[in-house]
Parts: C-alpha cells; sequence; structure tokens
C-alpha cells in the first residue's frame, strides 16, 4: 500500500537529500517534497502549506536545526521533527528531543529513517485522534448541561 508523505526537509546537500528520498521510498511512502536551507523559507513554507513531516539536517551553511526547531515549535503545528545529522552527539541529540524534537538519525543510519518516520506518523495521528475525542466530548458535555438547563426551567 502507498503511503503518502509531504515532507518539508531542510537540507543543502543534494546528495543527502536523495539518499533520503530513496530511504522513505524503499519503505513504501511516495514522497513529495518541498526541500529548503534557510529560516526565512521556513516560516513562509510552514504560513502557506500543509506538510506531514519535517525533516531537518543539524548544521546547515546558513541555518541550524537548533533554529529550525524554534521556528517549528513557534508555528504551533503538531507534525514530526526529526533531525537527521553526520555530527551531532548524543548530548546534543538528547538536548534537541527533550526541547521539542521527535526523533534524531545519524546520515550513516539512515535505513533507520523509514521506520522512525512511521511510528512518528502514527505517533502523531494519535495524538490528534485524542485531542479530537477530547474536543467532541468537551462538546457532549456542553450540550448535556444545557439540555439539563432547559430541562429545569421548564
Amino acid at each position: 500500500m502507498e503511503k503518502h508523505l509531504k515532507l518539508l526537509l531542510i537540507e543543502d546537500n543534494d546528495d543527502d537529500a536523495a539518499l533520503l528520498q530513496h530511504h522513505l521510498e524503499r519503505e513504501g511512502f511516495v514522497v513529495f517534497l518541498d526541500r529548503i536551507d534557510n529560516g526565512q523559507d521556513m516560516q513562509e513554507r510552514l504560513k502557506n502549506h500543509l506538510y506531514d513531516l519535517i525533516i531537518c539536517d543539524f548544521r546547515l551553511p546558513k541555518f541550524s536545526g537548533e533554529h529550525a526547531l524554534e521556528i517549528f515549535k513557534s508555528s504551533g503545528l503538531d507534525i514530526p521533527f526529526i533531525l537527521v545529522s553526520g555530527t551531532i552527539g548524543e548530548e546534543v541529540a538528547v538536548g534537541m528531543m527533550k526541547a521539542g524534537a521527535h526523533d534524531y538519525i545519524m546520515k550513516d543510519q539512515l535505513r533507520k529513517i523509514g521506520p522512525a518516520v512511521t511510528r512518528e506518523l502514527r505517533e502523531a495521528s494519535l495524538r490528534q485522534h485524542r485531542r479530537q475525542t477530547i474536543e467532541e466530548l468537551k462538546l457532549a458535555k456542553e450540550k448535556a448541561e444545557q439540555s439539563d438547563h432547559l430541562k429545569s426551567t421548564l
């Protein structure tokens, strides 16, 4: 079964972008890729486009994973944000996850990107379902309270 994936990729290297896309396609994803390499483009894209996922290189010539994560968090979106790096240390990676990144993958282990994306998309879907259920319960409670109030005034 094909899984369509609208991906915002923050990456400056053509080869790394192609390799990442290749690994996702091997996992059965049909990837619709929007690739950028700076904060201004990221802000514009998040404001004007819908994505299923963000994958961000940790180090870019004009941008950083830390800055990208700040922009992502300020957007209020609840989609997976995965860091990819060839140089990030474990301490930095853990710090980024504590700051709000959902996962990190080392570039020499990109074979893990497909399962990580699948897991994070599933988790995002569960979060969305929980929020929707909570909202439906709130509405049902309000409706019941209004109905009880009407009955008591009659």
